[in-house]
């Protein structure tokens, strides 16, 4: 990773553009979709008030799609 040091502040970012891995595990795959404009603002929202100013969209929408999982096939309904 690059690492730019600027006044009295330090970015560790990636600046190819991919999204760091989670759990060892690339984001390797695309695909598309469409999505209601009122969706894209909610996830622009999550964005804009994650703790994590750098947070990637890609690891909002994991997340996400793993919690959603999590709910429907793991916990015991």
């Amino acid at each position: 990773m690059n690492k730019i040091i600027f006044e009295k502040e330090s970015f560790e970012g990636n600046f190819n553009g991919t999204t760091p891995p989670i759990d060892g595990e690339y984001f390797t795959v695309k695909r598309g979709y469409k999505l209601r404009p009122s969706t894209v603002r909610r996830l622009h929202e999550i964005k804009a008030g994650h703790s994590d100013i750098n947070i990637y969209m890609n690891t909002i929408i994991d997340k996400a799609i793993n919690h959603y999982y999590e709910e429907i096939f793991l916990k015991n309904y």
